[in-house]
C-alpha cells in the first residue's frame, strides 16, 4: 500500500512538472514556436526590415554575383587594355613618369600591379591618376600601361551614375556604393545589417516545432502557387541563411572598414593598435633633396620576400607621406594575407615592415573576412557558390512580397469586393 502511494505521488508530480514545462518558454519554443510573443515579434522584425532592403539586396546580391570574376570579365569585355607583351618589366619610375604625362599637373594616388606568374603574360599596371583639388579616388582616371613597354593600352574614368566607365566598372561601383559615392557605401552599410537580422529573425520565424521540422524543409511541387511560393521562401531562407548571415556581416566590415576591424579585434582579444598599423603610413623626414627614385624599394621588398609577388604601389601623399610598397604572399587570395612595407620618400630607408601572416590570430580572423566575402576562401568552388548564393536576397525578396501582398493588400481588396 505504501508503495502504491510512492508510486502514485511520483506520476502526479511528473504531470504537475510536464504541465509547468508546457508553459515554459523553451518548451513552447521547441514544441509550439508560433504561441510565443518573441516570434510574432521577429515576424514584425523581419517583414519591416524586409521591405527596407528588399530592393537594395536585391541589387547588391546580383551585381555582387556579377563581379565574382571581376578581373576575368575586365579581360573578356575589354580585351585591349590586357594586351600586354610578355617582356621583363621596366623600372617603376620609368613606368610612373610615363603616365604621369598622359595628365601633367595630375597626381597618381595608386598603382594596382598584381604581377601574374612568369607563365603567363602580365597584368596592365593601372594607374589611377586624380585631378587638382579632387577628392581621394572620386574622380580619377584610370591609365592602363604595359610594364614591358611603357604603352598606353588605353584610360577608363571611376564609375559613376552619370559617367559609366564599361558594363563591369559600373556593376562594380553600383555593388559598392550604389553609385551614390560615400552616401551610397553608408546605405550599404545599413543595409548589409539589416540584411543579418533578416537571416536570424527568419531562421527563428521558419522554425515549426520538433513535429513539423522536416516538413518545413521540402518544397511541394504539384501545389498551388501560394503553398509553392512559401516552400520555396522557407526552403531557401533556409539553406541560404548562414552564408548569406556571412555576406552581411562581411559587408558591414567593408562599408565601416577600420572602426568595425577594431571593435572585431577587441572582441577577439587582439591588440587594435595592430589593425590601425596595417592601414596607416609613417610620415618621411622632411628634406630639401629630391624624392628618391621608387624602383629600389621595389627592389628591396620583393628581395625581403622572395616567395611574394608585388601587388600595388602607393607613392608618397605630399612632403610628409611615404611609400607604401604592398606584396602578396602566396595563397593571399584565399586568406586575405599581404605584406605592406612603408619607405621614407628622399632617403629610401625601411620605415615599417608589416607581415600579416605574423599578427595575431584576431587580426587574420578579420582579414580572412575579405575572402569570405568575396567567395575566394576555397578556390573555384566557393567562387561559383558564391555567385549562385548572389541571387538568394532577389528570391527571398520576390517570394515574401508575394507573401505579404495575397496576405495584407490582396485580402484588403478581396473584402472590398465582397
Amino acid at each position: 500500500m505504501t508503495n502504491r502511494r510512492k508510486e502514485m505521488g511520483t506520476s502526479l508530480t511528473t504531470k504537475i512538472a510536464e504541465e509547468a514545462n508546457k508553459h515554459s518558454f523553451l518548451w513552447r519554443m521547441m514544441h509550439r514556436p508560433r504561441e510565443t510573443f518573441l516570434r510574432r515579434a521577429l515576424f514584425q522584425i523581419h517583414l519591416w526590415a524586409g521591405i527596407a532592403i528588399g530592393l537594395i539586396a536585391t541589387v547588391v546580391g546580383v551585381s555582387g554575383s556579377a563581379i565574382v570574376y571581376k578581373h576575368e570579365l575586365e579581360k573578356r569585355l575589354a580585351p585591349a587594355l590586357y594586351q600586354t607583351t610578355n617582356a621583363p618589366r621596366m623600372a617603376a619610375d620609368i613606368l610612373m613618369a610615363r603616365a604621369q604625362g598622359l595628365h601633367p599637373g595630375w597626381r597618381i594616388e595608386y598603382i594596382a600591379t598584381e604581377e601574374a606568374s612568369p607563365a603567363s603574360a602580365p597584368d596592365p599596371w593601372i594607374f589611377y591618376i586624380a585631378p587638382p583639388g579632387s577628392r581621394p579616388f572620386e574622380d580619377d582616371v584610370l591609365a592602363y600601361v604595359d610594364p614591358g613597354s611603357g604603352k598606353l593600352l588605353g584610360e577608363t574614368r571611376r564609375s559613376t551614375a552619370l559617367h559609366p566607365a564599361g558594363f563591369v566598372d559600373w556593376v562594380a561601383e553600383l555593388h559598392y556604393r550604389l553609385l551614390a559615392g560615400d552616401t551610397g557605401l553608408v546605405v550599404n552599410g545599413i543595409g548589409a545589417a539589416l540584411l543579418f537580422v533578416l537571416c536570424v529573425s527568419g531562421t527563428i520565424i521558419w522554425w515549426p516545432g520538433r513535429r513539423h521540422c522536416r516538413s518545413h524543409l521540402k518544397i511541394h511541387w504539384r501545389a498551388r502557387w501560394p503553398r509553392l511560393n512559401w516552400d520555396l521562401h522557407n526552403v531557401i531562407g533556409f539553406w541560404t541563411a548562414l552564408p548569406l548571415s556571412i555576406e552581411a556581416l562581411t559587408g558591414v566590415l567593408f562599408c565601416f572598414y577600420l572602426p568595425v576591424a577594431t571593435l572585431l579585434v577587441t572582441l577577439l582579444g587582439g591588440d587594435a593598435e595592430r589593425v590601425k598599423q596595417l592601414f596607416s603610413a609613417p610620415e618621411s623626414v622632411m628634406s630639401h633633396t629630391a624624392p628618391a627614385a621608387i624602383e629600389p624599394m621595389v627592389s628591396a621588398a620583393l628581395a625581403a620576400h622572395r616567395d611574394s609577388s608585388l601587388y600595388g604601389i602607393t607613392p608618397a601623399a605630399g612632403p610628409s607621406g611615404s611609400v607604401l610598397v604592398r606584396l602578396a604572399p602566396p595563397h593571399a587570395e584565399d586568406r586575405g594575407d599581404f605584406v605592406l612595407l612603408a619607405f621614407d620618400q628622399y632617403s629610401g630607408k625601411l620605415l615599417r615592415e608589416v607581415d600579416s601572416r605574423r599578427s595575431g590570430l584576431a587580426v587574420r580572423a578579420v582579414l580572412f573576412m575579405g575572402p569570405l566575402h568575396v567567395g575566394s576562401f576555397a578556390g573555384n568552388w566557393s567562387r561559383m557558390a558564391w555567385v549562385v548564393l548572389g541571387f538568394a536576397p532577389g528570391l527571398l525578396f520576390f517570394t515574401g512580397f508575394l507573401m505579404w501582398w495575397r496576405r495584407v493588400p490582396g485580402r484588403r481588396r478581396r473584402m472590398m469586393k465582397g
